[in-house]
């Protein structure tokens, strides 16, 4: 997140905490009252002087009497700390330190200032005056400002429906700064009329951290209705040269793919990733393209070699019910003996609903039964009853029938009885 950004929200969650309606008894703070503080200000110490401000500050609108005080430390004080905190302590006081906003919009428009206090001292402006045209008008031109966006998107974002026009408008900006900003205003609006053909067109923006933006914004999004312009622009993303916003795209891809045969490709290029990340991501749509893997099938077999697990019992996952030829048996009969469970397991259910060909893994099925895990024997088992033509199977299954897990022993008998059946086919 931009800094300009962090630093405002600091000022904005302290000023909740310290804006507590004023009291019929004077302001304390560290056993000083408002007047002593206020008095302080003249200090030559600058870090008396900062303290003085951040105690004023901490009193919020029962400050009120500080005002024309600050508004000179603001204009006058030559320590830019100083002049920050001043413009804080303002902010918090709220809109009854009227008599200092045209002070703030000067040193909000003064572009001798730094930015931090140029930014706080517009947003002390708005907080104080939202409905005054000057502040208003600052708010705008500060939008166009890559360093002042950060603190007029926060306060265009509290307009509601009122200021959606503008930061639409600023996704445009030849700022790149500005048109980060202006994504992230739109953050929770995006089933809006309009606003994913705005996202799908920042997708493809020339600069990765607007991009970067732009995908974040899809973080627990579901759209409300399919937009194959956001599709389109996440399946580019898939290919950027910046390894973040791949990461993303696989990520929140998801939602808006749909079930397209045209899609298989890019998602398993995904899936072929050199990150392991990007790989893991995009495994989810993957699976909605399940029915239209078989265009994919030697991608997925040369993913039975990934060194992720994950992904490897994907892949093996995807080949389940596809015919399998020789390579594919031989990398899943290498998987029976991986370290992951999970993927042997899964390697021996597809090696089960694979055809003619993976009758060759019916020795490596038979060795598995002998697994440590139960689930890969029972798998195992299972897989073995479509191989009729192995006479080395009844026997194995005979025995996978005293295996003291039930669900084997079931699994087994199962699959004796599937052989019989088969045998008594003409």
């Amino acid at each position: 997140m931009n800094i300009t950004a962090v630093v405002l929200s600091v000022v904005l969650v302290e000023s909740a905490a310290a804006t507590a309606a004023p009291t019929s008894s004077p302001p304390v703070v560290e056993g000083k009252t408002l007047t002593q503080w206020i008095a302080t200000l003249a200090d030559s110490q600058d870090k008396n002087r900062l303290k003085a401000l951040k105690a004023i500050a901490q009193m919020g609108p029962a400050a009120v009497e500080a005002v024309p005080s600050l508004t000179r430390t603001l204009l006058d004080d030559e320590n830019p700390r100083a002049r920050l905190r001043a413009a804080e302590a303002l902010y918090r006081i709220g809109p009854a330190a009227k008599s200092a906003v045209p002070a703030l919009l000067n040193i909000a428009a003064d572009e001798a200032e730094p930015n931090r206090v140029r930014g706080t001292s517009l947003a002390a402006a708005n907080a104080i005056a939202p409905d005054n045209p000057k502040v208003s008008a600052a708010i705008r031109a500060g939008a166009h400002d890559g360093e002042l966006a950060p603190y007029a998107m926060n306060a265009l974002a509290n307009l509601g429906d009122n200021g959606l026009p503008l930061i639409t408008e600023l996704l445009d900006n030849p700022d790149a700064r500005v048109r980060v900003q202006a994504v992230m205003g739109l953050r929770g609006r995006l089933n809006g009329k309009g606003m994913l053909p705005l996202m799908a067109k920042r997708l493809r923006d020339k600069d990765a951290e607007v991009r970067h933006q732009t995908l974040e914004s899809f973080i627990n999004f579901q759209p409300s209705a399919p937009s194959p312009e956001v599709r389109d622009a996440l399946v580019a993303e898939l290919r950027d040269a910046d390894l973040v916003n791949r990461r993303l795209a696989a990520r929140f891809l998801l939602p808006f793919l749909g079930k397209s045969e045209e899609m298989v490709p890019p998602v398993v290029a995904a899936f072929r990733d050199e990150d392991e990340e990007v790989r893991a991501n995009i495994i989810p749509s993957l699976e909605q393209l399940k029915p239209h893997l078989k265009s994919a099938y030697p991608k997925l077999v040369e993913a039975l070699t990934d060194p992720t697990p994950r992904v490897r019992y994907t892949a093996a996952r995807m080949l389940k019910d596809m015919p399998l030829d020789a390579s594919g048996v031989g990398q899943l009969r290498k998987l029976l003996q991986d370290s992951d469970l999970a993927v042997r397991g899964e390697a021996a259910r597809t090696l089960g609903t694979g055809g003619p060909e993976a009758s060759a893994a019916a020795p490596d099925l038979i060795a598995a039964l002998s697994d440590p895990n139960f689930v890969v024997r029972e798998l195992a088992a299972e897989a073995l009853g479509s191989f009729p033509e192995n006479k080395d199977i009844p026997e194995a299954l005979k025995k996978a029938e005293r295996d003291p897990q039930p669900s084997v022993s079931k699994a087994a008998t199962r699959s004796l009885e599937k052989l019989a059946g088969a045998r008594k086919k003409p």
